[in-house]
């Protein structure tokens, strides 16, 4: 994905390198989702990967909640991760199914309202992605927000990072991967700053 040598997408060096310090303070924080269900059908698992952006637009990793789940439990996944976040928005590729992905994470986060999990917290912004082009021109842009060293991983993620350093054009659609390029994107253009725009959660 991010900086191409030979065939490969991503460059083992621009990639992990394990925690840093500390996080600088957020300007913007935010999961990107992939569901599953696109345009594998090895694609099984769900990207659920928990982004930020400080105030001098370096780019952070800081979570991979990624797993094999059905719809109610990747809008679960997905918004207690925002709720962990404190999230300015949730990043959804919505290729597949139309609304679904909006209601799937309304739903979700209404039961976490009704279970008393949001604490009031106003559900964020959800930003939709329909992606129209190939995978590796989505990534193009992330890739070049990686090599000045604008994008930290705060952590390990191998499955991850190894999806970032070995997928090529045409093979299986890569969840984690696509999820962090929705969110790193949206988030590098400025696009989830605006505010909430829900009412309180009970």
């Amino acid at each position: 994905m991010l900086g191409e040598v030979g065939a490969h997408t991503t460059r083992p060096d621009l990639v992990g390198g394990g925690p840093l310090g500390g996080v600088a303070a957020q300007d913007a924080t935010q999961p990107g989702v992939d569901p599953s269900g696109g345009d594998s059908s090895l694609n099984d698992e769900t990207g659920v990967v928990g982004l930020g952006l400080d105030y001098q637009d370096h780019l952070y990793v800081v979570a991979d909640e990624s797993d094999t789940l059905g719809a109610n439990d990747w809008g679960l996944t997905a918004c207690r991760l925002a709720l962990q976040l404190r999230a300015d928005a949730i990043v959804v590729e919505a290729n597949y199914g139309g609304n679904m992905a909006r209601q799937i994470l309304s739903q979700a986060w209404d039961q976490l309202a009704r279970e008393g999990e949001t604490h009031g917290q106003l559900m964020p912004l959800i930003v939709e992605v329909n992606a129209k082009v190939g995978k590796r021109l989505r990534a193009e842009p992330v890739t070049q927000l990686y090599e000045p060293g604008r994008v930290h991983h705060v952590g390990h993620y191998p499955e991850l990072e190894g999806q970032m350093v070995t997928w090529v054009a045409g093979m299986d659609s890569p969840d984690r991967m696509d999820a962090a390029v929705h969110g790193l994107t949206e988030l590098a253009a400025g696009s989830c700053r605006a505010p909430r725009s829900s009412t309180p959660s009970p």
